[in-house]
C-alpha cells in the first residue's frame, strides 16, 4: 500500500490534562487534494505534550514524524491528490514518554465522488453541501449539490420545471417535458449512475372520470397515473360527480436501475369533450437521485 501522508504532529508547546474531543470540523473537505480542518478540545491544566500521529488504515504502518499544529486548538491537513486509502490520524496525551490518553479520527479517502451515495458509503452522515463530479470528469461539470445523508445519501436535483400542467381544453393531450433544458445533461449522468429516483413534491388533479394525468419517462412509459374510468367522451357511463380529485405522489420511489432513459422526464395531460376539472400533475422544482 502506498504511504500517502507524511503526517506527524508534536505539541510541545500546549498544556493539557486529558482530550475532550478529536474530530474533522467539515467532512466535505475529505477528499483528494483538499485541507482538512481537524478540532482539538482538551483541558488545560498539567504540561503533557499532544502528539499527533498517522496511520495507514489497512496495514496500520505509521506515517508520519512531527510537526506543528495551526493553533492551540486545531490542525490543518493537505490531503495528497493522489490519496486512495482511510488515514488513520491518532492523539495521544502522553507524560514521560507514555501515552495516558488519546483520542482517533480515520479520514475516509473517497476513490469517487459521483453522487451523494459515494460520500454516505465512505462514511459521511451530515446533510449539506458537497462536490460530486457524476460523469468522472466527462463533458458534465462538477458541481455542488445538497446530500441527505440521513436517509442514505440521496442526492437533491433542483432544477425541474415546477407548477401543473394547466388544463389545456378539451379534446386536447399537453405534454410537459419537467427538466430544464441546460441542466439535461447532469441529469441524464446523475440517472446513469441511480438505481432510484424520489418526487420530492408531485400531485395530480383531473376530474373522476375521463380527465387523466401521466408522469413518464424518458423512454415514454407511464411511471403511474390514476384509474381511467370509461372510454373518452363516452356518453354510455353515469358521470358522476366531476371534483378536482387531487392524488399525492410526494415521496415515491422510482426504479430507474442506472438507465438514463428510464428517469422520469415528463407529464402528460389528456382531456374529454366535456368540463374543466383538474389542472392535471404537478411537480416543485426538485427530484432526488440515489
Amino acid at each position: 500500500m502506498k504511504l500517502f501522508m507524511l503526517l506527524a504532529l508534536g505539541l510541545n508547546s500546549l498544556i493539557a490534562d486529558s482530550i475532550t474531543s478529536f474530530a474533522v470540523v467539515d467532512e466535505s473537505k475529505v477528499k483528494k487534494g483538499e485541507t482538512v480542518d481537524l478540532a482539538i478540545g482538551y483541558i488545560a491544566t498539567k504540561k503533557h505534550k499532544l502528539k499527533l500521529k498517522a496511520y495507514d488504515e489497512d496495514t496500520n504502518n505509521e506515517l508520519s514524524p512531527t510537526f506543528s499544529a495551526t493553533d492551540v486548538n486545531h490542525v490543518s491537513y493537505d490531503i495528497p491528490s493522489d490519496a486512495e486509502s482511510s488515514i488513520k490520524l491518532h492523539l495521544g496525551l502522553v507524560e514521560d514518554g507514555v501515552e495516558v490518553d488519546n483520542r482517533e479520527v480515520v479520514l475516509s479517502i473517497f476513490s469517487g465522488t459521483k453522487s451523494c451515495l459515494d460520500y454516505y458509503l465512505a462514511g459521511v452522515r451530515t446533510d449539506g453541501y458537497y462536490e460530486i463530479d457524476p460523469d468522472e470528469s466527462g463533458s458534465v461539470n462538477k458541481v455542488d449539490v445538497y446530500c441527505d445523508m440521513t436517509n442514505g445519501g440521496w442526492t437533491k436535483f433542483e432544477y425541474m420545471i415546477d407548477g401543473w400542467d394547466m388544463h389545456p381544453g378539451d379534446m386536447s393531450t399537453k405534454i410537459t417535458d419537467r427538466v430544464l433544458s441546460n441542466k439535461q445533461e447532469l441529469y441524464l449522468a446523475l440517472a446513469s449512475i441511480s438505481d432510484s429516483q424520489k418526487f420530492d413534491v408531485a400531485k395530480g388533479q383531473s376530474e373522476d372520470n375521463y380527465d387523466y394525468y401521466q408522469f413518464r419517462r424518458k423512454d415514454g412509459t407511464v411511471i403511474y397515473h390514476p384509474d381511467s374510468h370509461g372510454t373518452h367522451c363516452s356518453n354510455t357511463r353515469t358521470w358522476g360527480e366531476h371534483g378536482r380529485t387531487i392524488i399525492y405522489h410526494s415521496g415515491e420511489i422510482i426504479q430507474i436501475n442506472k438507465d438514463p432513459n428510464r428517469a422520469f422526464w415528463y407529464t402528460r395531460y389528456d382531456t374529454d369533450c366535456s368540463i374543466n376539472a383538474g389542472d392535471g400533475a404537478y411537480i416543485n422544482n426538485t427530484i432526488w437521485f440515489k
